[in-house]
């Protein structure tokens, strides 16, 4: 019995194994057409792999490499943003990004960030909003141990009672800075126009008023909440800040 039950767990682990080398065989295989500069035939193989779910940064360098190759210069940029965000390919995907932000025909102005948003876009990377919630977790429990402490002396302490109204305080503030980190990232995404141009309209409606055209390359702020409202219509801002309605099929988001 006991035998069996080790030869089923082997089986169950073999067969979780498969996919997971089949994807790596699949991104293998990948890596060699992208070398022969076998650009679309490595690019179908990588967009298979994104339909099952894989993500890494590798993943996504090496399919903007392809669509750099290929002049689809607005999707390379989708992908190397992407690729950003995972340390092991950080910097030479803002090598690639600086390479193909310089082929753009049409360069977009850009509006300085705000100190408070340049604050908020910092604390979202480093410590990030899971960091941010654990020490929130850890001033309250500090407020709560002194609290405690405090009960088992005769004399009351300034020190402690002030120790105890700044820890919960810090706990509050940070834990506030956390969920409002949590609900920007949860209704506004980046999203980067992908096709020639797009016009970018007052309202979701092609007859309203014309506000600018965003040209392939440019980088879109996504409101998800305004943007659910509406089928086949994205509420964007522009990095010169201007506000307005674009159609879908021309941005790719994350």
């Amino acid at each position: 019995m006991k035998e069996f039950s080790r030869i089923a767990i082997f089986l169950t682990v073999l067969l979780g194994a498969c996919p997971i080398m089949a994807q790596q065989a699949d991104f293998d295989r990948a890596n060699e057409l992208l070398t022969d500069s076998r650009y679309r035939d490595a690019l179908e193989l990588y967009k298979e792999l994104e339909k099952e779910g894989h993500e890494s940064g590798a993943l996504w360098l090496n399919m903007g490499i392809s669509y750099s190759q290929l002049d689809s210069l607005g999707m390379s940029k989708y992908y190397f943003l992407r690729a950003l965000e995972y340390p092991e390919t950080k910097y030479r995907a803002e090598e690639a990004l600086d390479y193909v932000n310089n082929r753009f025909s049409y360069q977009s102005a850009v509006l300085p960030q705000l100190p408070w948003n340049r604050i908020m876009e910092s604390l979202r990377h480093s410590p990030g909003v899971t960091n941010l919630a654990y020490l929130s977790l850890f001033f309250l429990y500090l407020g709560t141990l002194i609290m405690i402490f405090s009960w088992f002396r005769k004399r009351r302490s300034k020190v402690l009672t002030y120790g105890k109204i700044v820890s919960y305080l810090l706990a509050f503030l940070i834990l506030s800075l956390a969920a409002l980190i949590h609900y920007q990232d949860s209704r506004y995404g980046t999203g980067v126009v992908i096709t020639r141009q797009g016009q970018v309209f007052q309202n979701p409606d092609e007859s309203s008023a014309a506000v600018s055209t965003a040209h392939e390359g440019y980088l879109l702020r996504v409101d998800y909440k305004e943007s659910s409202e509406q089928e086949e219509w994205l509420s964007i801002r522009l990095e010169n800040g201007m506000y307005g309605w674009i159609r879908e099929h021309n941005v790719k988001d994350f």
